[in-house]
């Protein structure tokens, strides 16, 4: 059986506020469905831009097989922080997964995916915006 930390924010993330308890639960249920063993989740500082907690399950990825973020948009805001991050994990051969949108990065490929979502998440609310 698969290990995977969690890992959840107190802090809002593209506009969107979740409880850590309501995080750990969707989390906790992800890893049930899909036969996952879930390890406690390490809660990131409510700091803004610190993602302090997230590079220290990075740092002890030898411990587990990944990594669930309750959301993909938990991540660094900045592309190239983003990918730097990433990229630390699938050098260890190791998963990124989210739980809210099941989302599962562990290849190079998934990385451009994820860029595209994220440009896409980024441009709605602008669409919004726009008048005619």
């Amino acid at each position: 059986m698969k290990k995977f930390r969690g890992y959840i924010t107190s802090k809002p993330f593209l506009g969107e506020r979740v409880p850590q308890n309501v995080q750990n639960l969707y989390i906790r249920n992800f890893c049930k469905i899909k036969n996952f063993e879930y390890l406690l989740s390490g809660t990131e500082y409510s700091m803004k831009n610190s993602f302090h907690i997230l590079e220290e399950l990075v740092h002890n990825l030898k411990n587990y097989d990944g990594i669930i973020a309750y959301s993909i948009f938990q991540l660094p805001q900045k592309s190239f922080h983003r990918t730097k991050l990433l990229n630390k994990i699938l050098k260890k051969k190791k998963t990124f997964l989210s739980a809210l949108e099941n989302i599962k990065i562990e290849k190079n490929k998934d990385l451009e995916k994820l860029e595209i979502l994220w440009k896409i998440k980024q441009t709605l609310p602008r669409c919004y915006k726009f008048k005619i």
